[in-house]
């Protein structure tokens, strides 16, 4: 499923020290129930079924990546 497709994400993740950091899954099939209640994230398109990872600080998300280096790139 798409956690599965997600794990290389969620691993990076888990990997480092984040002690403010709030992960949410957006997922096709919860996507319009979720911006509802998250407006900010009816923005984050997926791409060719791939897993995505959206970085966001200050109320500013950067680019999506897709693979494990681009966001532990990101998260540094």
């Amino acid at each position: 499923g798409a956690r599965d497709v997600a794990a290389p994400l969620y691993a990076v993740a888990r990997q480092r020290y984040l002690p403010f950091t709030v992960v949410v899954p957006v997922v096709p099939e919860h996507r319009e129930r979720l911006s509802s209640v998250l407006p900010w994230t009816a923005a984050m398109a997926v791409v060719s079924g791939h897993a995505h990872a959206f970085v966001c600080r200050e109320f500013t998300c950067q680019a999506p990546v897709s693979t494990p280096e681009a966001l532990a790139a990101q998260l540094s």
